[in-house]
């Protein structure tokens, strides 16, 4: 399950979207459950990437399962500091 507040980003997993916006139960098969990132973007809203490794999914019988909760950080006013703004990558 992918959430986030405010709801209705998109997502996009491994660069490929999926057509779906938060909050939505996006599955994988097992064989590709090993390391996904997972875009989310919400018009307003920085852009935000997550990294699931494999430890984190869980087994089910006909696919593999984790769950993803992001606040979302409003973009900032580039102009009003000067490192206002979005931050890029993975942590």
């Amino acid at each position: 399950m992918i959430k986030t507040v405010p709801p209705g980003a998109s997502i996009s997993i491994d660069g490929d979207a999926t057509g779906r916006r938060t909050p939505a139960e996006v599955a994988l098969p097992p064989a590709r459950a090993t390391s996904v990132a997972v875009a989310l973007s919400l018009r307003g809203f920085c852009f935000t990437l997550v990294r699931i490794e494999a430890i984190e999914f869980i087994e089910q019988p006909d696919k593999m399962v984790a769950t993803i909760a992001e606040t979302l950080v409003p973009e900032g006013d580039v102009f009003a500091e000067p490192h206002a703004g979005c931050p890029r990558g993975f942590d």
